[in-house]
């Protein structure tokens, strides 16, 4: 799934997680859900323990109360939410936030990319080739995306990963 063709383990070839397609494009909530992070884009997850926690019980906090937003923005947010949680290697919790965020709103192709990392890092490749196949669907241009099922398939067919010895 990541760019490097030279695959000795699964976690070798662990891409980096998705965010949304453009965020800023698109209406979002009235406050952040995560104060000072731009976690569309970077979720950068160096910060302390204490400021993990924070985040988390900020996307819920916004999560509770997001009854009445637009499914798409509680879609971004429950995937903002498995960005962070995805980055604390809580990955069964991260892909019941990607999955949330595809039943809020199913043509977010970032969660269902997202969600299928999960899944080939937990080393479900088949339900990882699901995921995907539907991300593809939803952003066929997107080359991260054909790159990754394109390995995903290798590996569930047995074939070696070019330049793998």
């Amino acid at each position: 799934m990541a760019s490097n063709t030279n695959i000795e383990s699964k976690e070798d070839a662990t891409p980096k997680v998705t965010a949304d397609p453009d965020p800023k494009q698109s209406l979002a909530p009235a406050a952040d859900p995560v104060p000072g992070m731009d976690l569309d884009t970077d979720p950068d997850l160096s910060v302390g323990a204490a400021e993990l926690r924070e985040l988390e019980r900020s996307c819920r906090r916004q999560l509770s109360s997001a009854g009445r937003w637009p499914a798409e923005w509680r879609a971004r947010l429950h995937n903002r939410l498995g960005l962070l949680l995805y980055g604390q290697v809580r990955f069964d919790e991260a892909a019941e936030e990607y999955s949330a965020a595809l039943e809020a709103w199913p043509r977010l192709a970032a969660a269902a990319h997202n969600r299928a990392i999960v899944r080939y890092r937990m080393g479900y490749f088949q339900e990882a080739e699901r995921d995907l196949m539907l991300a593809q669907s939803l952003e066929p241009e997107n080359t991260e995306i054909a790159t990754g099922l394109q390995e995903t398939r290798r590996l569930l067919r047995g074939i070696p990963a070019e330049g793998a010895s």
